[in-house]
């Protein structure tokens, strides 16, 4: 009934069904046996997870229940009975699925989304599973932490859990303090397992749609992603583009996604992965030196990112293009390399264009930005200047 129904969310949430799913969860932990608790789990959170998505009201409800909580002990639990393992990466599924509708709906909030999900619970890096009773079939780990399950469920072989795992992290890293704590755990890497496996195309956005997250200014993150630099630009150069295609716009930071309980949009073509892949390298380069050298000498690097950054190209692709751009041409060396990059599409004609889009709207305002901004340092650096005023 609630699914992407938010006037069912709401006569829900007024209802009560929230507290009611929580005390149900919180009894069941107490009192069930082994296969009732898994089954009661699975239901009751894939319940949740279309109640909360995009609902700020009902996430806030589930907070003040102790609901988070409850779902880091549940994260915890393994089974000893190979024939539940699939029931039980099911439930890690469903639990991740809420605890990341949470995250998107109080995500605009952050001192909200530091107080519910870090201060106020026992910690998201150290054990959740102090105190935790042991029953038949299942144990409680006292040394696997919330973040350790969910880096382990990126290793999944299904593809619901590998994608719902991503979308946390991603969630996640939208805080300064998760994203130094993620990086430091191994995020980057079995995110990118997850992109480099490439078992689905929606497997590889949400993941690539995290990364960017991750590293979006933290620099300890954007070290970490400067060596994977050729597979991604190999990556983008592969990406068939399909127009017309509606992208949603990538904003140059952290962003927010939420998902209802089986409805990922599967019908999404690979470009979006170019999308969310030039926004990772634009976040990566950001204020990062290293990563800029690096990234000028990949061949053909520079000559893709001129070539996203054309007026046809999806507004999604275009805008982290241009940030590269206005990236690299801060730099004597890096403006060096975009003027004379060997491309069939001229790098100035491009910026100007870019400056003079007389689109309207938020998003191409961004786009006659960041052209004016790679344009002024390009003016700025003597050695170009001259390839500047050449008749485009």
């Amino acid at each position: 009934m609630a699914f992407q129904q938010q006037c069912n969310q709401e006569r829900l949430g007024a209802a009560g069904t929230i507290e009611c799913l929580a005390t149900i969860l919180r009894v069941s932990w107490e009192s069930a046996t082994h296969e009732e608790l898994i089954d009661i789990i699975e239901a009751a959170t894939c319940a949740l997870t279309n109640l909360l998505s995009l609902h700020a009201p009902n996430s806030r409800k589930f907070v003040a229940t102790g609901g988070v909580e409850l779902l880091l002990k549940f994260l915890n639990i393994n089974s000893s009975n190979l024939l539940d393992a699939d029931k039980a990466t099911q439930m890690q599924t469903n639990v991740i699925n809420v605890l990341a509708n949470t995250l998107a709906a109080a995500g605009g909030k952050n001192l909200y989304l530091e107080d519910s999900f870090l201060h106020n619970t026992s910690s998201l890096f150290v054990s959740a599973s102090r105190g935790m009773r042991s029953f038949a079939g299942t144990s409680v780990s006292d040394e696997r932490s919330f973040a350790y399950s969910i880096l382990m469920l990126c290793t999944a072989n299904n593809s619901p859990a590998r994608q719902a795992a991503a979308l946390l992290l991603g969630n996640l890293a939208c805080s300064s303090r998760l994203r130094i704590e993620l990086g430091r755990l191994g995020a980057v890497e079995a995110l990118w397992r997850i992109t480099r496996e490439r078992k689905s195309s929606a497997d590889c956005a949400t993941a690539l749609w995290a990364l960017s997250n991750l590293v979006w200014s933290n620099r300890a993150n954007q070290s970490r992603c400067g060596p994977l630099f050729e597979e991604i630009f190999e990556m983008i150069a592969n990406c068939r583009i399909e127009l017309p295609f509606k992208y949603p716009h990538l904003e140059p930071s952290c962003v927010f996604q939420t998902r209802h309980k089986d409805a990922w949009n599967q019908s999404a073509p690979a470009s979006l992965e170019c999308a969310y892949a030039m926004s990772l390298v634009a976040n990566a380069i950001y204020f990062h030196d290293s990563n800029c050298n690096h990234m000028e000498v990949i061949p053909g690097g520079v000559e893709a990112i001129i070539r996203l950054s054309k007026a046809d190209q999806p507004l999604a692709i275009r805008e982290p293009a241009l940030r590269c751009l206005a990236c690299l041409t801060v730099s004597d060396r890096g403006a060096k390399r975009v003027a004379l990059a060997e491309s069939r599409d001229d790098a100035f004609k491009v910026m100007v264009n870019a400056a003079g889009d007389a689109n309207v709207g938020s998003e191409h305002a961004s786009v006659r930005r960041l052209g004016a901004a790679a344009l002024a340092s390009m003016n700025s650096i003597a050695s170009a200047r001259r390839y500047l005023h050449e008749p485009v």
